[in-house]
């Protein structure tokens, strides 16, 4: 199930809506979230996909404020480095038929997967002419059968009359090869039966009136919200100690203050709550880590488009080279402080170090992510911000246009 339409029409709350009638059926439906800009399953500037079950979708997770959803698995998540779809819409082509491709591996080694199905979230930008191809490579890349259209009566028009037409030139092919089929069989049964190719059944276009109390999102308020995606991404969500570890904190805070300032300041200190006072309310269910790393350790790429026009090409020509380059960094200034890199995987490199093909990188899922707290000029030392302790799993980093300062 696909679900598309304009920004701000509802399209993650109908997603959740059907994830969790599905979790409660036992399902563990597949979220595809193609939206770069807020996406649910990982930071900004990135498409992924997870299973979802029943422990994801909790009352917690679907408040006003929270557009992300947590799962029980780590997603499958691939780097494009921009809010905007359009800003690189050959790297968008390759990601999404990537996905497609993993997915259909996934679905075919796992039964329950493919008993359950998939709900895929695109982005907004579908009034331009390149958001609406994209769309069109999305729902036949990830080979979707049911399209969802949310409050957009011209989108819906649109997609309707293109499957329809498609539909209709693969039935003449069909046709076309059957009948060639026939004139060359000599009579011997069987020779002109023809088989519906897998994947190429025409799409059902449902449409669907805008969810009743959607408002619209001001630009403010999108970018508070992706700064606190990264920031949960680093800290984890907002949570309450639990009374043990209240208890526990209480009695060392006062064992300290009885050793440290004798019986008066113990006084002091059981006048104004024995020490309690000073335990916080909340605390962040994660603790990031600080990392400095020299520049000749690391190794930054940055994913950049070359696509060449059909006018400068011969008649009937094609582009023999990949459109998405990685143009290395060999310069690192302090533009680069605030800057969200994403971490290669261990395999990916290892790849990519052997073929030297740039698709190994930015077509295979990602290890993680790091912020960029400090560009150490003086000292050529990079301070990067870890949601985990220990070394970084690679030192090939991609470099979008994602920053965040909290």
């Amino acid at each position: 199930v696909l679900l598309c339409g304009p920004s701000d029409c509802g399209k993650s709350s109908l997603a959740r809506t059907l994830l969790s009638y599905a979790s409660k059926l036992g399902r563990t439906p597949l979220l595809i979230d193609i939206d770069s800009s807020q996406n649910m399953l990982s930071v900004p500037g990135t498409i992924a996909a997870s299973p979802i079950t029943s422990d994801c979708m909790t009352v917690k997770s679907a408040s006003a404020t929270s557009t992300s959803i947590l799962g029980n698995t780590t997603p499958l998540v691939l780097w494009y480095g921009s809010t905007d779809i359009t800003t690189n819409p050959d790297l968008y082509k390759a990601q999404l038929t990537k996905l497609g491709k993993a997915i259909d591996e996934r679905l075919q080694g796992d039964v329950d997967a493919r008993s359950s199905g998939f709900i895929v979230n695109t982005s907004g930008h579908v009034e331009d002419d390149t958001g609406y191809k994209l769309l069109l490579h999305a729902a036949e890349a990830l080979r979707c059968n049911v399209i969802l259209v949310v409050g957009h009566d011209r989108l819906y028009s649109m997609l309707n009359t293109y499957f329809t037409k498609k539909a209709a030139e693969k039935d003449t092919e069909g046709d076309d090869s059957a009948m060639s089929m026939e004139d060359t069989n000599d009579g011997g049964g069987g020779g002109g039966v023809r088989k519906k190719e897998k994947g190429k059944i025409k799409p059902k276009v449902i449409k669907l009136p805008r969810s009743g109390g959607v408002v619209s999102r001001d630009v403010t308020f999108r970018r508070m919200s992706r700064s606190q995606c990264i920031k949960r991404y680093f800290n984890g969500d907002v949570i309450t100690p639990s009374t043990n570890a209240s208890a526990n904190a209480a009695m060392t805070l006062s064992a300290n203050s009885d050793s440290l300032a004798g019986n008066n300041a113990a006084s002091a200190s059981s006048a104004t709550g024995g020490g309690t006072a000073s335990i916080p309310s909340i605390v962040h269910q994660y603790t990031p880590f600080a990392l400095e790393i020299p520049f000749a350790d690391l190794t930054l790429h940055k994913l950049t488009s070359v696509s060449l026009a059909a006018s400068m090409l011969p008649v009937s020509a094609k582009q023999s080279t990949d459109p998405v380059q990685l143009l290395p960094i060999h310069d690192i200034t302090p533009t680069l402080k605030h800057a969200i890199l994403a971490v290669c995987h261990p395999s990916a490199v290892q790849n990519y170090n052997v073929s030297g093909t740039a698709s190994d990188l930015y077509l295979s899922g990602v290890a993680g992510f790091v912020a960029v707290e400090n560009v150490d000029m003086s000292r050529d030392i990079l301070s990067l911000l870890s949601p985990c302790s220990g070394s970084l799993p690679s030192f090939h980093l991609l470099v979008g246009d994602i920053t965040w300062m909290e």
